[in-house]
């Protein structure tokens, strides 16, 4: 029995997204707690470069801001990654987009499991004129710049899905009314 129109695109998206979110989560995790198991809390490893590790806890959110509400933090990641899972597969966009989509849940969902088990947010990318940071919180910037930038510079043509069907005009991916 052939496969619906659409069908296969829809599951391929779905897997994209997924898979990239996955991959995310899966790799800071694991740096997590290689810097975990093997740094001291605070303690830094200078390297060669501008760019170091340095182990902290940050219970608040960007640059440790605002650590009363960390309640709300997590909630607000959990309902942020399930909306992007629920909704961002069914939007024929780009590949591009869902793997960007991918990295802010992976990145999201990262972050919230730290939230989870320890109470704070495990950092340790430090570039000397920033704060420190995580690879999760590096996955969040790069998806949230990329796709700004990408329905900057694309006129909205990245979001596909039939969006003027969806608004009513009858237009399919991208087509005008002339044809």
């Amino acid at each position: 029995m052939p496969a619906e129109p659409g069908r296969s695109s829809t599951r391929s998206r779905v897997l994209v997204l997924t898979g990239c979110a996955l991959f995310v989560f899966l790799v800071a995790q694991l740096v997590q707690q290689l810097v975990v198991s093997h740094l001291a809390l605070g303690q830094e490893v200078a390297a060669s470069s501008p760019l170091s590790l340095e182990y902290i806890r940050n219970q608040g959110a960007a640059f440790g801001l605002f650590p009363q509400f960390q309640l709300l933090f997590l909630v607000v990641a959990i309902l942020v990654s399930l909306y992007v899972l629920i909704v961002g597969s069914r939007y024929r966009s780009s590949r591009i987009i869902q793997v960007l989509l991918g990295m802010l849940v992976g990145g999201a969902l990262s972050n919230a499991s730290d939230r989870i088990r320890y109470g704070y947010v495990v950092d340790y990318i430090y570039i000397h004129v920033w704060p420190v940071f995580n690879l999760a919180d590096a996955a969040i910037t790069v998806s949230a710049v990329g796709i700004a930038a990408l329905l900057f510079f694309s006129d909205g043509a990245i979001v596909g899905k039939d969006a003027a069907q969806a608004a009513g005009t009858g237009q399919k991916d991208g087509q005008s009314q002339d044809g």
